[in-house]
């Protein structure tokens, strides 16, 4: 098979419009699982998992329904989290950044907003 100049640039045209029409997924844009609020110790009972796209968090206040009802919590690898006993991040804080930690008493079904960065 003989390669010419026209052959070639048809050849390299063509692969860069296969190119150009590819799907780019921006990470900035997708979200992901930071960790997830458990009523349960030992991560049982799934409530609540945090979802963002953009890290730092800033100061996210828990749902209603999940306000006051943590007993654990898991944070992945290369995140910590730091969770706070009064919304928009006041009172007590307490930081998580190993995979599952049972809440101490003092936090336990008292956690109402929190903020992630990573590490």
């Amino acid at each position: 098979m003989q390669f010419n100049i026209a052959k070639l640039f048809a050849l390299a045209s063509a692969t860069a419009v296969v190119c150009s029409n590819a799907a780019v997924v921006d990470k900035r844009d997708a979200e992901f699982k930071m960790g997830e609020l458990f009523s349960r110790p030992n991560g049982v009972s799934s409530i609540y998992v945090i979802n963002q796209s953009i890290v730092p968090t800033g100061c996210i206040n828990l749902p209603s329904n999940v306000e006051n009802r943590a007993q654990s919590i898991s944070v992945v690898n290369g995140i910590v989290c730091k969770f706070f006993t009064i919304p928009n991040c006041g009172g007590n804080s307490i930081t998580v950044g190993s995979p599952v930690v049972n809440l101490p008493f003092a936090f336990a079904n008292a956690i109402t907003s929190y903020s992630c960065n990573t590490v």
